[in-house]
């Protein structure tokens, strides 16, 4: 079985990962909404089953009015995409996976503890960067993969019932 983890939005990432837990997939979202087709269809034509736990997001309080309609206009992309393609998915609360994700973490801020739990749930990954000379992982894809890592262990529970 095969976990996917999507980040939604422009910044977001997705993540697949396999049964063991080893990536097979860390890209940044892609911009056009035919790259998103593509790239969910390859999770389609899989012969392994997949299951995609996609972060249930909400416009944040203080977004202007633009961002909120682009957030909710690129969630809607994928909803369409997810569901033409007849992939099952699954929403994830953003305080259930970083709960489970960031125990143990000490930050400030999420992504802080985001980074320090990549780091310890997988030590030497390479994930994208948002740019060529950043230091800092790609948030989105980040975030994707404990998004895809908390959908493995569900899937794995789910499996031992």
């Amino acid at each position: 079985m095969i976990a996917v983890g999507i980040d939604p939005g422009r910044e977001g990432g997705i993540v697949a990962l396999n049964k063991n837990g080893e990536p097979i997939l860390k890209e940044i979202m892609p911009k056009d909404p035919l790259q998103l087709h593509d790239m969910l269809k390859d999770f389609k034509d899989l012969r392994e089953p997949t299951l995609i736990f996609l972060e249930e997001a909400h416009p944040r309080p203080g977004n202007g009015i633009k961002s909120t309609f682009s957030f909710g206009y690129h969630n809607g992309q994928l909803d369409v995409c997810l569901r033409f393609l007849g992939i099952p998915y699954e929403l994830v609360s953003p305080h259930v996976w970083a709960k489970s994700m960031h125990a143990g973490c000490r930050g400030e801020t999420t992504k802080q503890k985001s980074q320090q739990a990549v780091e310890r749930l997988f030590p030497g990954i390479s994930l994208p960067r948002s740019t060529a000379r950043a230091l800092k992982m790609h948030e989105g894809v980040m975030e994707a993969l404990l998004i895809a890592e908390y959908g493995r262990r569900k899937l794995m529970e789910w499996k031992t019932r």
